[in-house]
């Protein structure tokens, strides 16, 4: 329906309606108004700002007397450069700003704190930075451009127009301004020339053509039917920087069109499940996808519900485009995926059907399928004449974490009703709580003087103590709602009667649940008594396979030795509880411990037992470790390298061992001979094994005499004694005299006058 603004005045011929007079339209709260509006802006050849603000959304909120408050919502993209220099705001959103509208002839008199918010894009390339901007108006002179009544024909003044502009700017956290302007508009001449259809919404209305002398040309079309502009276009604008200053900015254009105005909107069709992955691993993000359209092609925006109490946003897009949003799970378990649309004017659609994926990882969920099959009053909750009553029930289920709630409104008037209806939760405990809340809806009706007059009728399905309450919904009347505690490893309900846990009775597989069962009898007719009927089922797989992976049995270790122990278990309810016994009166509850014994001699029985959430333990078959004493490496071998090195010279020094319980081996070098290791060598963490060849690089920082040896140590940390040393005698790398040369040749070929001084004794 069109929404009536206008007052109208003077009529013309009988039999027809032809608006000549208009006064100043009455807005309410809640009216609203949908733009598209376009302004390009230059600052002579050395800037250009390009704005497109797309379903603009002008909603009144408030009425101050004199002036309405107008807040904004919508998308905004920009785009501008200056010199070489280009960049823009793609993807945006307006997330703020408040216009004051003077109400007797709709002067903006105010603009505080506009916003928008999207992504930066730099020589049109998307940089993925958020980027912000905001402004205000202030110390405005307001802003009219029309004059009440509107006659064709009448002419009027707009006075000159100053303001103050600050403005803020963000890039990411690279870029932040506060910049402030002052802007003057002259004063500018405006004429009703007459009448025109302008179409808005599909819908078309009857306009005055207002037209003026600000820039080379102006015209406004307002309907007093929208009770607002129709249509506005402005060209070649001169914004000073102030008055008597030359200076000055060129609106090259502005042009305004109204979509849409204030009606009802018809929420957005309901999505089709989500699509997206049916198996995930905790902690990864994974994305889900959905698609539906809006009968008014409004934008929309996608709700997705991840089935762990967490929700998500899209941002608005098209009537028709799918939305995509992503989530990540901290506890493994299966969950639904659902979503709803949500059109610009927030009417939002019903929740879609899930979809389920189901998350691996240390914690695990059961599924719970509770089905409601009957439900049937045992009093008279309602008066005869209304046929019987308009139940609704809660279902709520405590998963682990909390509280997840289902709510079903039985369509029909009926004292007894069978929903069948079922519903699945995952849950990560092994003994759930359930909760089952009904009631009787009825028409509410506030008392003036407070309270109600009528509201809606809790009824009594519980065997606790107490009884329903007309005109109460409150969930602190315990007596009225039942409360049951789920046993999984037992597949069926507790039985013990506590504050958690009430009575029931059992059919079959069938659980009935009564307000008669705390003792009420029927002529109690106050006491609201229902009862209802519902069936539990679980799928629930026992513990199994619990086992021992590492070592295997029979395996060989020694004292000293780090042992790496592995077990693994299946089914059942994560997380699982262990409980090592290393044979020698030690324990662990880690799942994969290490240990190391300290006796030797000995076999050790090893077992390990799994408790899963759910309670149901299992135990491993044992295995057997033989654990014999560790015996440190042998001495190593004297080194094996150069002897008579020059300084700075890099040596390759050799040695090797034998570890007889143990094959991994690294070597410790002593340089000096103090009986210190100066450096390990483990072959880069690979280790040696035995009668490996050690060679490790050393490189002699001074000449003279050395002495170097070497030790072995296994992985355990034994270490063998030190080995022969040997002796080095480092050369200087100076020039040598002619006896150094002398010296040194005779030492380095000493053989050869051996041999000499043979043959001179021979002759």
């Amino acid at each position: 329906t069109t929404p009536t603004f206008a007052i109208l005045t003077k009529e013309a011929d009988a039999g027809s309606l032809t608006i000549t007079s208009a006064d100043a339209p009455q807005w309410k709260v809640g009216d609203s108004w949908v733009y598209d509006i376009d302004v390009i802006v230059k600052y002579y050849d050395e800037l250009q700002l390009d704005i497109h603000l797309s379903d603009v959304r002008f909603e009144v909120t408030g009425d101050t007397g004199s002036s309405y408050k107008v807040d904004m919502s919508g998308f905004a993209d920009a785009s501008g450069s200056y010199g070489v220099f280009s960049g823009g705001m793609t993807r945006g959103e307006i997330t703020g700003g408040t216009v004051l509208v003077r109400k007797s002839d709709l002067a903006i008199t105010g603009l505080e704190s506009f916003k928008a918010e999207g992504k930066a894009s730099v020589f049109g390339i998307p940089t993925g930075l958020s980027c912000s901007g905001t402004f205000s108006l202030n110390e405005l002179t307001p802003i009219s451009y029309l004059e009440f009544p509107l006659e064709v024909g009448n002419t009027w003044t707009r006075g000159g127009v100053t303001a103050m502009l600050p403005v803020v700017v963000d890039v990411g956290s690279i870029i932040h301004e506060d910049l402030s302007f002052s802007i003057y508009q002259i004063p500018n001449n405006l004429e009703c020339t007459g009448m025109e259809s302008i179409s808005v919404g599909g819908t078309s209305f009857e306009c005055y053509r207002i037209e003026g002398d600000i820039g080379t040309s102006s015209t406004l079309w307002y309907s007093p039917d929208l009770g607002n502009i129709a249509k506005g276009e402005f060209r070649d604008i001169d914004l000073y920087f102030e008055e008597g200053n030359d200076l000055h900015y060129d609106v090259d254009s502005i042009d305004i069109v109204c979509k849409g105005y204030g009606k009802t909107s018809d929420p957005p069709d309901t999505p089709s499940a989500p699509s997206g992955p049916s198996k995930g691993g905790i902690g990864e993000t994974y994305t889900f996808t959905a698609t539906t359209t809006d009968p008014d092609d409004d934008k929309i925006k996608y709700v997705f519900d991840w089935g762990d109490e967490k929700t998500s946003e899209t941002s608005f897009v098209d009537s028709g485009q799918a939305g995509s949003a992503s989530h990540k799970w901290n506890n493994g378990g299966k969950y639904e995926v659902r979503v709803k649309a949500v059109d610009i004017n927030g009417a939002e659609s019903d929740w879609s059907g899930p979809t389920y994926i189901d998350i691996e990882g240390t914690r695990g969920s059961v599924n719970i399928t509770i089905k409601i099959l009957k439900i049937a009053a045992q009093d008279d909750i309602d008066p005869w004449y209304k046929f019987g009553a308009d139940w609704s029930y809660k279902l709520s289920i405590y998963d682990g974490d909390g509280w997840i709630t289902r709510r079903y409104d039985c369509p029909k008037n009926k004292n007894t009703y069978e929903p069948k209806k079922s519903y699945t939760f995952p849950v990560s405990t092994g003994s759930p709580e359930i909760m089952l809340k009904l009631w009787d809806r009825d028409l509410v009706i506030k008392n003036p003087l407070g309270g109600y007059i009528d509201y809606h009728d809790l009824a009594d399905v519980s065997s606790y103590n107490g009884n329903g309450v007309n005109n109460n919904l409150s969930d602190d009347c315990r007596g009225a709602i039942y409360h049951g505690v789920y046993k999984i490893i037992d597949h069926k309900l507790q039985t013990t009667i506590s504050e958690k846990n009430d009575e029931v009775e059992i059919d079959g597989s069938k659980y009935i649940t009564s307000g008669r069962f705390d003792g009420s009898e029927a002529d109690d007719v106050d006491s609201n008594d229902a009862k209802i009927i519902f069936e539990i089922t679980d799928d629930y797989k026992p513990l199994r396979n619990v086992r021992i992976t590492n070592p295997q049995n029979g395996a060989v270790y020694y004292t000293g030795q780090e042992i790496n122990f592995k077990a693994t278990a299946e089914k059942g309810l994560m997380p699982y509880k262990w409980e090592w016994d290393f044979g020698d009166g030690t324990t662990s509850n880690k799942q994969n411990p290490t240990k190391v014994y300290t006796d030797g001699g000995w076999d050790r029985w090893v077992t390990v037992t799994v408790t899963d959430e759910a309670g149901m333990t299992l135990k491993s078959d044992p295995i057997r470790v033989r654990i014999e004493e560790n015996y440190p490496p042998e001495t190593p071998n004297k080194p094996t390298g150069p002897t008579s090195p020059k300084v700075g010279q890099s040596c390759i020094y050799s040695a090797h061992t034998i570890d007889y319980q143990y094959d991994g081996i690294e070597f410790g070098w002593d340089w000096n001979n103090d009986d210190v290791v100066d450096e390990w060598d483990n072959n880069n963490g690979n280790y040696y094994h035995n009668l490996d060849e050690c060679k490790t690089e050393h490189t002699w920082d001074s000449n003279g005499l050395q002495k170097l040896k070497v030790k072995a140590r296994d992985a355990t940390g034994l270490e063998s004694d030190w080995s022969d040393t040997l002796t080095v005698v480092v050369k200087k790398t100076r020039a040598m005299t002619l006896r150094e040369f002398i010296l040194d040749f005779i030492m380095g070929h000493g053989n050869i006058f051996q041999k000499l001084l043979q043959q001179i004794i021979r002759l």
